[in-house]
């Protein structure tokens, strides 16, 4: 670089000589006559123009030669510089000396050039040591940061194992003190609902009712304490498997219809017959969300009001179906500054009417959390005065396959003439629904005294009805009244349905009396409607002399009666409340105390079912089902849990360990009288003399068999025979997919998983069915696709194709 600047500086100096040299030469050169003269002028000038370019050559070596220096010096110390670390920059003056030596003690513009650098190189120094210093200082601190967020995670992670086993603990304790406090509480509330089954004094009866409704919100607050503590601590699952959304909306219906009796309530189930019978959701979760709104609604409703729960269908495609769930009440309605917190932990409306009422608050806050998890959401609409509804909007598969069973109706009652008598007009509306979906014509009457004129006035037009249906309880002339008259008085032979939403035998006896051919029970499900109609029309016995009292309880105990029940309960209260209950129905209940006389008295002895405690000693109500299911005779023997327990996965493990069916403490007679008709139904020997086990066994490895037989209503031979064409249909499905992701045909996947997708919730596949839903979801990815996906398909549906393949295909 030095050189070229030489170089640059010589060329510079001859340029300006030879700028000045040449004119001067040329203006002598033309005054000189002689070319002697001349010729050695020229000499000169030449000899003179080299001098001057000697000279400039040394003197530019000498301006450059100490910049030269300077700058072998400054090269010098870079090479130095990279060669040692910032440790050597603070324990040695790295290249100083070299610019030292350049240091003349002159005042010229070179020593003070190397003065600069000298404080550059100084300051430079400073810097650098400063630097090693912050960094030394900085690795110490990482190295105490580390060390002490080490410490840190460490004291948490042993924390988190403490608050892990804190919460399990509180989960145990709350599940032992649940059962300890609910135990002695179910005998307390059974011993009351069957005193006041009883005639008995007046007062006496009052003091068991404030023991039955105390016990009640007993166990509602440890419900709700328990679930909320479940969803707090991340402990509550929900599920995915068939259920039949009617049973459970007359399953609420059930438990709520004494208490709406007594407070005289209109209890109305109002369900859109187009919705699809069978859903995949979680059903227990569902009927906890509807049971709580419903409790509120019937608490909360005055005397004489109405509660309806019933469901819309908002829309449908090929696999899912958006549903509206209600819950609407004629009660005192809640002020609009209240509505933001209802759905608040611990929060109840501040109003007189609330706090007599009492509950912990919770109700509302777990059925939100609840309908959220369920991908769902719910709010409320209320008026002052008119009443609340509250409203859930919540998506569920349904099984497309599925058909509803097609309601078969006689040439008897189609187009016939029907007077509905009923105060409540939602009531009248539902039943009216009821009878234009078969073509009946139907007059509306909502009094006794209005039917008994519109029957007047046509007393003598040949029967303009052909059925009344008339609801018990009503202002002024009630329905046995009415009836009395139409049937002494207007002397009609009339076929009469009545309707009520309470059991009395005294009630019994006066509706025959009074000419009342069926007793139907509300609320009012479209099936049971048409069975009563049908049993008033199918007949050719006179409608006076064919006295036809039927309810939904008599029927399940009639077909439990004389029946065996082996009861496995180590609690001696309870014992006694279970014989008196099973009593009630002449069914012959034998008593063990542990899971182990259990076993050994349904090996000993024969029953047709057992009420499985699940706490007890020796052996629990779990392992003792195991031991039972052991024997091949006793695969399908009906075996239901009947337990105090409440925590998380009761009835999932009750299921899965082989019991037939769940029912929670304290028993509602309906409840456990209509599980074991259910229950027992299953033992009913099919005509031919082929074990139906031998057809199609109760269960499959991935494939819920009874799930399907129960939901679908199919027998086992068709649902053997679509198994057969799944397998036949679906042997090449895996490949299928493991082509289309090689080809990375995305689509196709996402054809064929949604295919098989409601084929195998249809079959009761549901491990393949979940399978399929996720590789639908992935193959929306495309190129970010994770084929493990197609792995856990393929497992799926090879476990189902190989279960298939063990059945007899020509059975």
């Amino acid at each position: 670089m030095l050189n070229s600047m030489r170089s640059k500086i010589s060329v510079f100096v001859v340029i300006m000589v030879i700028m000045i040299a040449v004119p001067l030469i040329f203006f002598v050169f033309q005054e000189i006559d002689s070319q002697i003269l001349r010729q050695k002028f020229c000499f000169i000038s030449g000899f003179t123009i080299s001098l001057v370019f000697v000279f400039s050559l040394v003197f530019s070596k000498k301006i450059t030669m100490p910049l030269e220096k300077l700058y072998l010096a400054a090269k010098k110390l870079e090479e130095k510089s990279m060669l040692f670390n910032q440790a050597d920059y603070f324990d040695q003056d790295t290249g100083r000396e070299e610019l030292e030596k350049l240091d003349t003690g002159s005042n010229d513009e070179t020593s003070r050039l190397v003065h600069i650098f000298l404080n550059m190189h100084e300051i430079m120094q400073k810097n650098i040591n400063e630097l090693y210093l912050l960094n030394q200082e900085f690795e110490i601190r990482v190295a105490e940061r580390t060390a002490k967020y080490a410490k840190a995670n460490k004291e948490l992670k042993k924390a988190k194992q403490a608050a892990e086993a804190a919460a399990q603990s509180k989960s145990d304790f709350l599940a032992n003190m649940s059962h300890e406090i609910r135990t002695p509480m179910n005998g307390v509330i059974a011993a009351a609902d069957l005193a006041l089954g009883r005639k008995t004094d007046p007062k006496v009866e009052k003091y068991l009712k404030i023991i039955q409704s105390s016990g009640y919100s007993l166990i509602s607050i440890i419900n709700d304490i328990l679930d909320f503590s479940k969803i707090e601590a991340g402990k509550l699952e929900i599920e995915s498997k068939p259920f039949n959304l009617n049973e459970l909306f007359y399953r609420v219906a059930d438990l709520f219809a004494s208490r709406a009796y007594k407070k005289g309530i209109e209890l109305i189930i109002d369900i859109e017959p187009e919705i699809p019978e069978t859903l995949i959701g979680d059903p227990l979760r569902l009927q906890q969300i509807i049971t709580n709104l419903g409790g509120n609604a019937i608490k909360f409703t005055p005397e004489k009001g109405s509660v309806s729960m019933g469901v819309r269908q908002k829309s449908i495609d090929q696999e899912i179906v958006i549903l509206e769930f209600f819950v609407k009440d004629t009660g005192m309605g809640i002020e609009p500054e209240y509505i933001n917190e209802l759905f608040q932990p611990f929060t109840q409306v501040d109003t007189p009417e609330a706090k007599k009422q009492g509950g912990t608050g919770l109700g509302l806050t777990i059925c939100k959390q609840l309908t959220e998890m369920m991908d769902g959401r719910i709010w409320v609409e209320s008026e002052v005065g008119q009443g609340t509804t509250f409203r859930i909007s919540m998506p569920f598969y349904y099984q497309a396959e599925t058909k509803k069973e097609k309601l078969i109706i006689p040439d008897e009652i189609k187009g016939i003439k029907v007077l509905i008598v009923d105060d409540n007009k939602d009531n009248r509306k539902l039943l009216e629904n009821f009878l234009n979906i078969v073509g009946c014509q139907s007059r509306q009457a909502c009094s006794g005294k209005e039917a008994l004129k519109y029957l007047k006035t046509h007393k003598y037009e040949n029967q303009p009805f052909d059925l009344i249906v008339i609801d018990w309880m009503m202002p002024g002339l009630d329905g046995i009244e009415t009836s009395k008259i139409i049937r002494e008085q207007y002397r009609l032979d009339i076929p009469i349905i009545m309707l009520t939403a309470f059991e009395d035998d005294d009630l019994l006896k006066d509706a025959q009396k009074a000419g009342i051919n069926v007793f139907l029970s509300k609320p009012v499900d479209m099936s049971d409607f048409f069975n009563a109609v049908k049993n008033v029309f199918t007949n050719t016995i006179p409608a006076r002399d064919k006295q036809i009292i039927s309810t939904r309880m008599s029927i399940y105990m009639d077909k439990l009666k004389g029946k065996k029940i082996l009861v496995a309960e180590d609690n001696i209260t309870n014992q006694e409340i279970a014989k008196e209950v099973l009593s009630q129905a002449e069914i012959e209940a034998v008593v063990v105390s542990n899971g182990r006389q259990a076993v050994e008295a349904v090996f000993a002895a024969s029953f047709d079912a057992v009420l499985m405690d699940i706490q007890m000693p020796e052996m629990d109500g779990y392992e003792a089902t195991r031991q039972i299911r052991k024997n091949p005779e006793f695969r399908s023997f009906p075996i239901i849990a009947i337990t105090a327990s409440a925590m998380k996965g009761d009835q999932e493990k009750c299921m899965k360990t082989g019991m037939n069916a769940y029912i929670s403490k304290p028993l509602n007679q309906e409840e456990l009288f209509r599980t074991l008709a259910e229950c027992l139904e299953l033992k009913i020997p099919e005509k031919t003399n082929i074990d139906k086990h031998s057809i199609l066994p109760d269960a499959l490895p991935g494939i819920d068999v009874l799930s399907v037989l129960k939901n679908a209503a199919i027998g086992r031979s068709p649902l053997k025979r679509i198994l057969i064409e799944f397998m036949k249909n679906n042997e090449n499905t895996s490949d299928s997919i493991w082509n289309a992701y090689e080809r990375k045909e995305w689509k196709t996947i996402r054809s064929i998983s949604h295919m098989i997708k409601g084929s195998s919730s249809s079959i009761g596949a549901f491990n393949l069915h979940q399978a399929a839903c996720n590789l639908e979801k992935a193959s929306k990815m495309n190129d970010s696709f994770d084929k493990s996906f197609i792995n856990n398909f393929e497992s799926a549906m090879l476990q189902v194709l190989h279960s298939i393949k063990t059945l007899d295909h020509n059975s």
